[in-house]
């Protein structure tokens, strides 16, 4: 709640977050605590990570920053902010259902000009179940629901100056995913059938979030890199 107060302009905060076994104790590796985030960050193959996921503290991510998200783990939140982003009165999209929603909701921020501190002196600790690594032993429902998410998230924030900053890159991974789905995980191939489903609805909402955009699209480009993105206060 100090971070915010501090910094004009900030509607959303997180802090540093340390992985958690199932049994509640903190993981340490060579003597030092396992960090699981200190912060989100997007990829121009349009893929959303934890800033320092699965790395050892060793005091690295020390210090307040700007970025672009914050995982919904460990969130604080405005209300000024979620009434600003508010979509007939939603506030966490309710048809992602699961999945990605704290990275909407971050991209939406951004857009709309609100910044995203990251706070190293709150700390917390999260048993993740969900990791890029583990997708074969996840739910169908999570696979599901995470490609559906991909498109949706899309299809409501992406502007000209992303989608070229993601060239080729966002393609690539699509064709990738693609033919994942079609050889192992044919359980996701409805995904595809409710995004265009969904099409208007979300065309929608496209025009909402847009039209009440602050920044320029070179700004929200900018934060889009395969290595963590931070700025300093």
């Amino acid at each position: 709640m100090a971070a915010l107060d501090e910094c004009d302009g900030a509607g959303m905060a997180g802090g540093k977050l340390y992985r958690m076994d199932r049994n509640g104790e903190k993981l340490f590796r060579r003597g030092f605590p396992v960090l699981d985030s200190t912060g989100m960050f997007f990829t121009p193959s349009q893929r959303h990570f934890d800033r320092g996921s699965e790395e050892e503290d060793r005091g690295q991510y020390d210090q307040r920053q700007l970025v672009f998200g914050v995982t919904g783990a460990a969130l604080l939140c405005r209300r000024e902010m979620l009434e600003d982003l508010g979509i007939e009165s939603e506030y966490l999209d309710e048809d992602f259902f699961v999945y990605r929603e704290d990275a909407d909701l971050a991209w939406r921020a951004q857009l709309n000009g609100w910044k995203v501190i990251y706070e190293p002196g709150a700390r917390a600790l999260h048993c993740r179940h969900v990791l890029p690594s583990r997708r074969r032993r996840l739910s169908q429902l999570i696979n599901y629901h995470s490609l559906k998410n991909r498109y949706l998230m899309r299809k409501k924030n992406l502007d000209a100056a992303v989608r070229w900053k993601c060239f080729p890159y966002m393609w690539i991974r699509d064709l990738a995913i693609l033919v994942y789905v079609l050889l192992f995980e044919w359980n996701s191939l409805p995904a595809y059938r409710d995004v265009w489903r969904l099409r208007h609805r979300f065309r929608s909402k496209r025009r909402h979030v847009q039209s009440l955009r602050r920044v320029t699209p070179g700004a929200i480009a900018s934060w889009f890199s395969f290595t963590p993105v931070a700025r300093d206060l």
